[in-house]
């Protein structure tokens, strides 16, 4: 009767609700995959774009640093600024060093002391390495003021032992030695992972470039079709390199 009809359409509306509410967080859920999903693509595309326009400013750099013939440099910066800069710009201001004239055997212990002044300071590592090779090279006292370094001290310094650099080489090394043994921190771990994002990057836009000689996302799934379908001719090595890149790439970006 009636009753029997009032608890069927209960019990239909209740249902309905259930399925509604199901409906509702599987939406919600298919929602946030495809959010993650967009997020994914669009930082991993940003990303291949950023490597491939690494990839082409490094060009020219890669070639003229090769050509200071240092082979162990670049490592003994990554020591001396800690990881926290990355390959393009240790190898782009260790041009510019030589361009200047000056000694590359001093070249570690000058960044290193940027890489403390930018911790102390707040002011970001790239910003201080520029600036004491800028200032050095330019014998700029107003720049290397940017770095805590005393035109007054530098000059008097300059009566002892002749020239800028010698001095300002003096005074870091007492600065340093006072300031006692590096200390890790927050910031260093920042600019750590910047760097290491930033080189993994610049390894992937040359092994995609490499590979499948393409110079952006946009090109990627048309440079694979290309070499898979068209001529074969890549190797086992190169694809190895580009799939080690990617991986690279992935763990820097932390995914």
């Amino acid at each position: 009767g009636l009753k029997e009809s009032q608890k069927q359409f209960d019990d239909f509306a209740r249902s309905i609700g259930v399925n509604l509410k199901q409906l509702t967080a599987a939406g919600v859920a298919i929602g946030a995959a495809a959010a993650a999903i967009n997020a994914f693509t669009d930082a991993c595309g940003e990303a291949i774009n950023r490597g491939a326009e690494l990839a082409k400013q490094a060009e020219g750099i890669k070639r003229a640093f090769d050509r200071l013939n240092q082979p162990q440099l670049l490592d003994n910066l990554r020591e001396a600024t800690h990881g926290t800069v990355s390959d393009l710009e240790l190898m782009k201001n260790a041009v510019k060093f030589d361009n200047f004239n000056l000694s590359l055997e001093q070249m570690g212990t000058f960044l290193a002391f940027a890489q403390q002044q930018a911790k102390d300071t707040g002011q970001s590592v790239e910003y201080m390495v520029d600036s004491i090779v800028t200032g050095l090279g330019r014998k700029s006292l107003p720049i290397l003021d940017n770095l805590g370094l005393s035109a007054t001290d530098i000059r008097k310094k300059m009566e002892e032992v002749g020239d800028m650099t010698t001095a300002v080489a003096e005074i870091i090394k007492e600065r340093m030695e006072k300031a006692g043994g590096y200390v890790e921190t927050a910031a260093d771990r920042a600019a750590q992972a910047n760097a290491k994002l930033e080189n993994a990057m610049l390894e992937l836009g040359n092994a995609m470039q490499e590979v499948f000689g393409f110079t952006g996302w946009d090109d990627m799934a048309k440079g694979i079709k290309t070499e898979l379908v068209g001529s074969l001719t890549f190797t086992i090595e190169t694809i190895g390199r580009a799939k080690d890149a990617w991986n690279g790439l992935m763990q820097a970006m932390g995914i």
